[in-house]
């Protein structure tokens, strides 16, 4: 079997497992399963396109890449704000995310 028809397998994981190495990623980019898109973003291809992806798991693998993270920090989901976190960005910001008993006044 060649990389030609595994780019096209029907599971997800075998699609996955052709953009860990590097193969076709133009066309897995648009992949319909979000956790090859991640595998994409990985390999630091598409990250302007994935920097914007409906799904967290894309988004954060795009902040593990240390891409747009600021765009990232303000993310709706805490897991890529977290990501960014551990970046080492914006932990002034972080700090306090989402917590009662942080105000903004506070330093």
């Amino acid at each position: 079997m060649s990389w030609k028809n595994l780019v096209d397998d029907v599971h997800w994981e075998v699609r996955a497992e052709v953009a860990k190495h590097g193969y076709k990623l133009d066309r897995l980019v648009d992949d319909e399963n979000p956790y090859v898109r991640a595998e994409v973003a990985r390999q630091r291809y598409g990250l302007k396109i994935l920097v914007n992806d409906k799904d967290k798991v894309v988004r954060k693998a795009v902040a593990e890449q240390g891409y747009k993270l600021n765009i990232l920090i303000n993310d709706k989901d805490s897991l890529v704000r977290a990501e960014v976190a551990k970046q080492g960005y914006g932990l002034d910001k972080l700090v306090c995310d989402k917590r009662k008993y942080c105000s903004s006044s506070s330093s």
